[in-house]
């Protein structure tokens, strides 16, 4: 008996025991996001009345906007399976495939632009993962394809789901 309780609320305590991590990874990125949209310095020290506003807002608007939104979100949902379909699928597919990809692509842009511009010299590019089958560029076209395709298969499966 206990087995199957625990079996049936194991759901519940995954979410439970990741949801601190993700909302304080959630609270972050919104900071940075606001730092960034306003070019604002006020996290690195700014004075008077511009420090204490910042302070506040990160201290008491951030947290309470993370506590919200999810709750939002649980009360308008009827179907949970399909939301948790949606988010694991697609921000999934974002998290583990496409921004990674796209990272290497910026990444071997700044080192293209480093080695043309003389800055630093070619032997210092070299690492023991730039050679071999993965370091050619039809390797990243290749892993955003995948995920373009597996992204369309799954939305083509959800589609269905919604429609049964």
């Amino acid at each position: 008996h206990l087995v199957g309780v625990f079996l049936e609320l194991f759901p519940v305590c995954t979410l439970g025991a990741s949801f601190p991590i993700i909302a304080c990874t959630l609270r972050n990125n919104l900071q940075t996001l606001i730092l960034l949209s306003k070019g604002s310095t006020a996290q690195q020290g700014g004075a008077g009345k511009a420090a204490g506003a910042w302070r506040f807002v990160e201290k008491v608007v951030m947290p309470l906007v993370v506590l919200i939104l999810p709750l939002m979100v649980a009360y308008v949902t009827q179907n949970v399976e399909m939301l948790v379909s949606i988010t694991g699928s697609y921000g999934g597919c974002a998290i583990e495939f496409i921004i990674p990809t796209l990272l290497v692509m910026a990444a071997r842009k700044k080192i293209a632009g480093y080695a043309q511009s003389g800055e630093v010299s070619g032997m210092m590019l070299q690492s023991k993962f730039s050679m071999g089958v993965l370091s050619k560029p039809f390797v990243v076209y290749l892993i955003l394809g995948w995920s373009a395709l597996c992204l369309i298969l799954v939305t083509i499966n959800n589609m269905e789901k919604l429609d049964k």
